[in-house]
């Protein structure tokens, strides 16, 4: 009998977790076989599948064949898309690629031949309209079980927070001169940018403004949570990319309380109530004008961010809105998609507190799963944090890592050797003038790295096991990561070790979350665990 549902994850952070880690895992609370990977463009498939859903641009080689093979199956595909890539301005600096003519045609094919098309909002759905005629709109949500709370605030400061990244430059442009006003008027006014500030705001502002670096959507929440901004603002321009967009900005800022001061404009204008569940403004004037309401009261930004919280969790919450994701697919199935186990989130389940150990979703063992297949999966989940950064390398032996190093472009490389003759026959085989080596003693753990010019990201590619003292080993990359660095781990650990190797990346990189591998790519296997950690 089909039952299963396959999400294939295209985009590991935030955008993937919110439209398809988060669903999924709802699916599976309501009893569904669910499975969530990156890649798997073999002509192979388990037979019980019933519905693949894709998720944004899957760029993966042979991916149109496969989608072909799916069809031969009788395998219903779902295409996802959150964004109206037809409509990028030109002033966004992803304009080039989404005009290149191979790229727009690949999104058309994917459009075109699913059998249901999802999208986060009515817009999105007019826009593609023209493409597919079964689009369905399923919203953005929030997961209340893995938001963190609102940090107590402490500090005396009023914090005007802004989150997003460089693709919003043009946005927050507009209500520069806004900000400007503000930071002049009050000494007590700091301006916090996560992800992204622009260059104009840090030479304008300077000592009173505060970057904090992007990481995974672990990090970001948690980090958010710790911040304590006191008005979370949200500005964009009046195009059809951005009135294709949703209104997650607000939702994240609602669930911790957060008031939001957005533009009058598209999805944020359709969700927020002014002066209820936030406040909305279009000039320059509107905006200095609620900028010093809200400053000015903190009574009322405590009242607009509680209201917003309490909209956002019965109207948002993805313990609400799983039933819409399940009716689209047994639509799709005519009413034929069955529960393996019939399991519901409790009230209690719900409201507890999300503590500091990390969340595992267990799901079950694929006993078919291939080491080289899943090589080829962390390979390309990697890859995307590695592009243009410098890299240590701490498995020299790892033909993963290598041709990791090979396709992902790095800015640098050091690897660590235990002798100076793998050391040379790595370089034979990574010819780069950007590689050196450190050799490292694994018996008795003694190497000297480079503390003093620290990585951006490092690797360790099965090292971890070969170690006689892991937490010293752990230790020592953590002096050597950069703030805001990550490292990925991948270590073939019996299952009784997996825990104790969870809570040492935990403390060595003073994070309360960690991304597992299988949490977002396949189910557990008792060989193999991969760790994604940002240290903050």
């Amino acid at each position: 009998m089909r039952n299963k549902i396959i999400f294939y994850q295209g985009d590991p952070g935030g955008c993937g977790v919110l439209r398809v880690a988060q669903p999924a895992k709802y699916l599976q609370k309501l009893g569904y076989d669910v499975n969530v990977t990156a890649l798997e463009t073999r002509n192979r498939i388990d037979p019980s599948t019933a519905v693949c859903v894709f998720q944004r641009d899957y760029i993966q080689e042979n991916i149109v064949e496969y989608w072909k093979f799916l069809k031969t199956q009788g395998i219903k595909i779902v295409y996802d898309l959150d964004d109206d890539i037809f409509s990028i301005p030109k002033n966004h600096p992803d304009y080039t690629y989404y005009q290149d003519p191979e790229v727009r045609s690949r999104f058309e094919f994917y459009l075109r031949n699913a059998d249901v098309v999802t999208v986060s909002t009515p817009f999105l759905k007019k826009r593609l309209g023209n493409l597919n005629k079964n689009i369905e709109v399923l919203p953005n949500c929030i997961d209340f079980e893995t938001w963190p709370r609102r940090t107590e605030s402490i500090h005396k400061d009023v914090r005007i927070g802004w989150a997003g990244s460089p693709t919003h430059h043009y946005d927050l442009m507009l209500i520069f001169p806004a900000l400007k006003a503000m930071m002049k008027k009050y000494n007590n006014v700091h301006l916090y940018f996560f992800g992204y500030a622009p260059p104009e705001f840090l030479t304008e502002f300077k000592d009173k403004i505060i970057y904090i670096h992007p990481g995974h959507y672990g990090f970001y929440q948690l980090k958010l949570s710790q911040l304590c901004f006191d008005i979370g603002i949200i500005s964009v321009e009046d195009n059809n990319l951005n009135r294709s967009k949703s209104n997650v900005k607000f939702l994240e800022y609602a669930a911790l309380q957060i008031p939001t001061l957005a533009t009058n404009f598209g999805a944020y204008a359709d969700i927020i109530v002014d002066g209820e569940t936030g406040l909305l403004a279009k000039t320059t004037q509107e905006w200095e004008k609620k900028l010093r309401y809200l400053i000015d009261h903190k009574g009322i930004r405590e009242k607009i961010g509680k209201s917003a919280f309490d909209f956002c969790y019965q109207n948002y919450g993805m313990h609400n809105y799983v039933y819409q994701w399940e009716n689209v697919y047994k639509g799709l199935l005519s009413g034929n998609l069955v529960k393996i186990r019939q399991e519901t989130p409790t009230a209690e389940t719900l409201n507890q507190e999300t503590g500091s150990e990390v969340a595992i979703i267990e799901q079950r063992v694929d006993t078919e799963l291939e080491e080289a297949q899943l090589f080829h999966d962390q390979y390309n989940l990697s890859k995307l944090f590695t592009r243009q950064k410098r890299i240590l390398l701490t498995d020299a032996d790892s033909l993963f890592g290598l041709s990791l190093l090979e396709k992902s472009n790095p800015r640098s490389v050091e690897v660590v050797c235990p002798d100076k003759e793998q050391y040379q026959s790595f370089k034979t085989q990574y010819s780069t003038k950007d590689i050196s080596g450190i050799i490292y003693d694994f018996n008795n753990n003694n190497v000297l790295f480079p503390i003093n010019d620290p990585f951006d990201i490092i690797l360790s590619f099965n090292t971890y096991t070969k170690l006689k003292d892991k937490g010293k080993f752990l230790g020592q990359l953590q002096k050597v990561l950069k703030r805001f660095g990550t490292l990925i781990i991948s270590a073939k650990l019996p299952n009784e070790e997996k825990s104790q190797f969870i809570k040492n990346v935990k403390y060595f990189y003073k994070v309360n979350d960690v991304i597992t591998l299988q949490e977002i790519l396949r189910p557990s296997s008792e060989k193999f665990t991969v760790i994604f950690a940002s240290k903050y």
